[in-house]
């Protein structure tokens, strides 16, 4: 019944609404922060804004915006070969593979820095092929990953030594009576197909495990032929196996093994990444999360010397201190949002989106925001529909969680800093999208409508500004 009489209030022009009436939206439980943040930065709505609650992908604002003021827009990942060669065709010594981390270097752009040997004349290398990675250090997952999506592409391991995100496509083809599964023959994983065909239910759910060294089993159920993204769970065997596979391709002999290890010698070759804002606008638009933690770790090795989550979580925060951006009570574990333990409060995002729009040290990270209805996270998410092209902003999104911290362009030409927390959604699936949808529709629409007192208070406070005599200091 509560539900049936909000709904009317908030479709009616004539009535004023509460931030709170909003939460009746949502399935019972939930729990909702709402702030927003008109062009100087004054809060004019506000509900629950100091909740510390589950950010999932909205962390990465404070990734991207500590890496802006880090790293600069100038910065790019570099992956080279070293050694000595002196002009034959054998190569004495080792030769070393530098890897730093670059989350969108591919097995062609790795083809593509070895090659430079063989149009160099190298053929043989007497020595050893050192992987050099120790630009990170620690774990290469954050804590508080579910155990549960690590199989899958976007949990895959944020190492020095990531190749092609870290994902390996397969597919599930229905073959008669059976289940085939394709593995393209470059593919260095072990991977026993168990699925049969069948109807994905509870009883017989579509499922993997995970047994070390690149092997996995996939068992279950499904009844149609489906694509499927690997996370790559051991990069350092995994990278390894490609090497060997890509020298003997390009008919260079190795004497030694495939190690790893901390090499030496001159640049033979190297592999520039794209510069970072181009790595932030992806980083932003496809909520990637290689390159978040990627950027993360780079951030600590950076400032710290070494590559650990937990020094690129205080790289970031004492990178924003500056700023007047307090980050003391937060919780942060990651630079992608994947982990579970992670809070920060929706008053700390607006903050921040604030700064964006307002600090000239950050100017220009907004225009990378995906936009809503046109690109990104944000390109076909229901509940912006009607918004579409007045809304950029990031998405935070999985299990029980939908966030979104943004800036919304009034019909008046304001910028308003918007957050929406949403966390402890249950019940089905589609129940709880449709909710979500309901609920953000509506709330998109009360903000341009100025259905809240405080947003017409606001708008009254302007004009009379405008009205008042403009009086000269000193006269």
């Amino acid at each position: 019944m509560r539900l049936i009489s909000t709904l009317l209030l908030l479709l009616s022009p004539l009535t004023l609404a509460q931030p709170a009436d909003f939460a009746t939206l949502l399935p019972q439980g939930s729990q909702l922060g709402l702030v927003v943040m008109n062009d100087q930065g004054k809060v004019i709505a506000e509900h629950q804004a100091d909740t510390l609650m589950v950010p999932a992908s909205t962390v990465k604002l404070i990734t991207a915006t500590a890496a802006w003021l880090t790293l600069g827009e100038s910065f790019r990942y570099e992956t080279e070969l070293r050694g000595q060669v002196n002009g034959g065709a054998v190569m004495r010594g080792n030769l070393t593979l530098t890897m730093r981390g670059d989350p969108t270097l591919t097995r062609a752009d790795l083809f593509r820095l070895i090659g430079e040997l063989r149009r160099q004349g190298v053929k043989v290398i007497e020595g050893d092929l050192i992987i050099d990675g120790t630009v990170f250090s620690g774990y290469d997952r954050a804590k508080g990953w579910p155990w549960d999506d690590l199989g899958i592409c976007f949990s895959a391991p944020a190492s020095a030594y990531i190749l092609d995100h870290g994902c390996a496509d397969v597919r599930l083809t229905l073959r008669g009576d059976k289940v085939a599964l394709e593995k393209p023959a470059h593919l260095p994983l072990d991977i026993d197909n168990d699925v049969r065909i069948g109807p994905e239910t509870e009883h017989c759910p579509l499922e993997m495990s995970r047994l070390g060294a690149n092997r996995y089993v996939l068992y279950g159920c499904t009844e149609r032929s489906k694509a499927l993204s690997l996370a790559i769970d051991d990069p350092r065997s995994y990278l390894q196996a490609v090497l060997r596979q890509q020298l003997l391709e390009l008919g260079i002999t190795l004497k030694g093994v495939v190690r790893f290890g901390t090499g030496e010698g001159d640049v033979l070759a190297s592999h520039r990444s794209a510069p970072l804002p181009d790595l932030i606008r992806e980083l932003l638009h496809e909520s990637d999360n290689q390159i978040s933690d990627s950027l993360l770790r780079t951030l600590g090795q950076k400032r710290y010397g070494q590559g650990r989550y937990a020094l690129g979580v205080e790289a970031s925060i004492n990178a924003l201190k500056p700023l007047g951006l307090d980050l003391s009570g937060a919780a942060l574990m990651d630079g992608s949002g994947l982990s579970r333990y992670n809070l920060l409060s929706p008053r700390q995002l607006a903050e921040l989106l604030m700064l964006w729009q307002t600090h000239p040290a950050l100017k220009g990270l907004s225009d990378k925001l995906p936009v809503a209805g046109v690109s990104g996270t944000l390109a076909h998410r229901p509940g912006t529909r009607d918004i579409k092209g007045l809304l950029r902003g990031k998405t935070g999104t999985f299990g029980q969680v939908a966030n979104l911290a943004g800036v919304l362009e009034t019909p008046s030409g304001d910028q308003w800093v918007v957050v929406q927390m949403v966390n402890g959604m249950v019940g089905q699936p589609a129940q709880r999208r449709a909710r979500l949808a309901e609920f953000e529709s509506l709330w998109y629409q009360c903000l341009l409508s100025r259905c809240l007192p405080s947003l017409q208070e606001s708008v009254a406070s302007a004009d009379n500004l405008k009205t008042q005599p403009q009086w000269n200091s000193g006269s």
